[in-house]
């Protein structure tokens, strides 16, 4: 994801707001249980999201992973990076209801 001057959250530190990088989180991981698009999207039903170090103003990656998938709730959990994938910026884990 590329960032801009609208994605910051500290203007003095010049990071990256967290709620831009919890969205971008969700929608990594809500993408990948999307599988069926004529049963509509999955809805989340619970997140947590584990901040682990400040974000700067740089690209951020992310990459989702199923941990489970049933027929009615999937676990996924995401982590983003930025130039190293070893050093992680933010983890979430998410439960979603697959409609």
């Amino acid at each position: 994801m590329p960032v801009g001057e609208r994605h910051i959250g500290n203007p003095y530190f010049k990071n990256i707001h967290g709620g831009i990088i919890a969205s971008f989180l969700e929608a990594s991981a809500s993408i990948a249980v999307f599988d069926k698009p004529e049963e509509g999207a999955p809805k989340p039903i619970n997140l947590t999201i584990s901040y682990l170090r400040p974000a700067k103003m740089k690209s951020l990656n992310c990459r989702a992973t199923i941990v489970r998938s049933g027929r009615r709730i999937a676990v996924v959990e995401a982590v983003a990076w930025q130039d190293e994938e070893e050093k992680l910026v933010a983890r979430g884990q998410f439960q979603f209801l697959l409609v």
